[in-house]
C-alpha cells in the first residue's frame, strides 16, 4: 500500500514534464546553522553553569549594567516585556526578556526561539542586530539595535 502511494505521488509530481527542485536542507557547515547551534549551547551553559557562559561572537552587551540611560517599559505581555530608551555606545537599543512574574519561564524559554532566530539570521536584511544576552536571576534578557530610531 505504501509503495502504491509513493508511486502515485511520484507520477503526479512528474505530470507536465517538469519536476520541481526541492530546496536543499541547510547543512551543519552553513553559518546560519553554526550560529543557531552556538546559541543553543550558550543556553544550555547559562542554565546549568551560568558562570561559564561566554558571549557569542558579535555580542557586545553582556549585562544590563552595560546599557546607559533610563529605559522605559514599552509593553508587558503575559510572558515577555519590552524596554526602550537605553543606549550602548551612542546607539539606541531595545531590551526584551521574560516578565518577572512569569513563573513558567524556565531560564528563558519565553525568548529562546527569538534568540535563535536573531542569531541565525544575523546580518540578513530586516533582522535587528542582536547585541547580546544575559541571565538575571531566573530570566534571560537580550538587547537588539533599535531599528525604529
Amino acid at each position: 500500500m505504501m509503495l502504491l502511494l509513493l508511486l502515485s505521488s511520484a507520477a503526479a509530481a512528474n505530470r507536465g514534464g517538469r519536476r520541481r527542485e526541492a530546496t536543499p536542507a541547510p547543512t551543519a557547515s552553513e553559518p546560519r546553522v553554526r550560529r543557531a547551534d552556538a546559541l543553543n549551547r550558550w543556553f544550555a551553559t547559562v542554565e546549568h553553569q551560568p558562570a561559564r557562559a561566554r558571549p557569542l561572537e558579535g555580542w557586545t552587551i553582556l549585562h544590563r549594567r552595560d546599557i546607559q540611560g533610563r529605559m522605559r517599559l514599552v509593553t508587558r505581555g503575559n510572558a515577555k516585556q519590552v524596554l526602550r530608551g537605553g543606549t550602548y555606545r551612542n546607539r539606541s537599543i531595545i531590551v526584551k526578556g521574560s516578565s518577572a512574574n512569569h513563573t513558567r519561564d524556565k531560564l528563558g524559554d519565553a525568548v529562546h526561539l527569538e534568540l535563535v532566530f536573531l542569531e541565525a539570521l544575523r546580518g540578513a536584511p530586516g533582522i535587528p542586530e542582536l547585541l547580546g544576552a544575559w541571565r538575571e536571576g531566573e530570566h534571560v534578557w537580550y538587547a537588539v539595535a533599535d531599528g525604529g530610531r
